[in-house]
This record gives structure tokens, C-alpha cells and sequence, in this order.
């Protein structure tokens, strides 16, 4: 794949993933959504790179990749085998892989300057539902108006359908909206998938339920999930 001149640099990981956060969390009313980052084994066992956790109890997984760039205009990233099995392991519509529209680290900074609202930010991401792709995929390519995903298996292209990507200022409003995202119910410790028109066709048989060690939400406390909940749950 031919890339680009050095001097045009993409956005890397960090400020893609920090510049993404901020916006996610100033989105919403103060205190009405809370944040986690793992550790670095957090991560390897549960695979995202930051959970966003709404006031029922709902988390949303995201996990951020910085683009290649190409000289026909199109940006790409590649999967990490490993993380990319566990990720399918979460329901659809709950695991998301965030990846910046803007090709460039100076157009990244000239945005983040530009004094826009939140969502309207958050419009320079596209979020992937990490459920709908193979689990063999070799990479994604992607521009501004078209995505698609190249399988391993020899040279098959399988074309990704708008509403199993979206944009991110999408992302977050149907997370508002409680129509993205994982449920935990602290009564019967239990990961239950969200309910609603998200779930998509192609869904991996291993989004089923499955039990929790830990959970930290409690009620009239309203404290944030801790950052074990959903590893522990998979990790059963």
C-alpha cells in the first residue's frame, strides 16, 4: 500500500483517544456520565481502551486506533488478532472501534481550536460496531463518505452497510438516548445486551450474557462502575 509524504502526519493514538473523550464527556450534563481507562493489563485481558458509564448503569467501550494514510485519499487501520477476539465477545451495539475523519494532525489541532459545540466535534470521528466485522479481518479502509472492510480470507472485500458505522457525535447521542450500549444490572449481576433496533445481523454468537464477579454501582450511591466489571465478565 503506497503511503503518503512524510511531513503529512496522522493524529496519533493519545490525541485521537484524549480529544475524543473530552468532547464524549462535555456532551453531557455534569455528572451524568463517567469515564474509565484501564491499566495496561486491564486492557490486554478486556480489550478497549476507555469505557464511558451513563447514569443507568449502561457502558459504551471504545476502542481507539490511529489511521495509516494513503496517497488516494483513504485512511486504514489494521486489528490486533487477540484484541480483536475479545472485543466481539461484548453484545452488539456495545464495543466500538474510534478512528478520526481528519487525516492530518494539523487539521486534528485546527479543531480541536475552532471553539465548535461537542457533537459538533465529534462529527470528525467514525465509530465501527466492533460486532459486525469478521473475526479474520484484515483491515479497514475508510474516507469521509464510504468505508468498507477487506476479510483475510484471500482477497474477498465485504462492504460495511451506514448503521453498523456511524458517525461519533451519532455515537454519543444514541448512547444518550439509551440506545447503544451495555446494561449492568447490579440486582442479578448479569451483562445484559441493550435493547432496541442496535443489535446488528451479523452479530457474533458469543455476545450471550454471562455472569459478573464485581460490581460497584450501587444505587443511592450512584458511584461509577468500576473498571472490572466488564473484565471479570469476560474473562469467565
Amino acid at each position: 500500500m503506497a503511503t503518503i509524504k512524510p511531513k503529512e502526519r496522522s493524529p496519533n493514538e493519545k490525541l485521537i483517544e484524549t480529544l475524543f473523550n473530552r468532547f464524549a464527556l462535555a456532551a453531557f450534563p455534569p455528572g451524568h456520565v463517567w469515564i474509565y481507562t484501564p491499566t495496561t493489563w486491564e486492557e490486554h485481558r478486556a480489550g478497549y481502551d476507555a469505557s464511558l458509564t451513563g447514569p443507568r448503569c449502561r457502558q459504551l467501550l471504545l476502542q481507539f486506533k490511529r489511521p495509516r494514510l494513503t496517497v488516494s485519499g483513504y485512511s486504514s487501520f489494521s486489528p490486533r488478532p487477540q484484541q480483536h477476539e475479545r472485543l466481539r465477545h461484548y453484545p452488539p451495539g456495545t464495543a466500538f472501534y474510534v478512528v478520526p475523519v481528519l487525516r492530518t494532525l494539523e487539521q486534528m489541532q485546527a479543531a480541536q481550536k475552532s471553539g465548535c459545540a461537542p457533537l459538533d466535534f465529534l462529527r470528525n470521528y467514525l465509530a465501527i460496531d466492533i460486532s459486525t466485522l469478521p473475526l479474520d479481518f484484515r483491515f479497514v479502509r475508510y474516507g469521509i463518505s464510504e468505508i468498507w472492510v477487506t476479510a483475510q480470507v484471500g482477497k474477498e472485500r465485504r462492504h460495511i452497510h451506514a448503521g453498523k458505522w456511524i458517525q461519533g457525535n451519532t455515537l454519543i447521542e444514541k448512547f444518550m438516548a439509551g440506545r447503544l450500549g451495555t446494561t449492568i444490572d447490579a440486582a442479578s449481576r448479569t451483562l445484559s445486551m441493550a435493547p432496541g433496533e442496535e443489535v446488528a445481523d451479523t452479530a457474533s454468537p458469543a455476545t450471550t450474557s454471562r455472569p459478573i464477579d464485581e460490581v460497584t454501582q450501587g444505587g443511592a450511591n450512584n458511584k461509577p462502575i468500576s473498571g472490572l466489571t466488564i473484565l471479570r465478565a469476560i474473562a469467565q
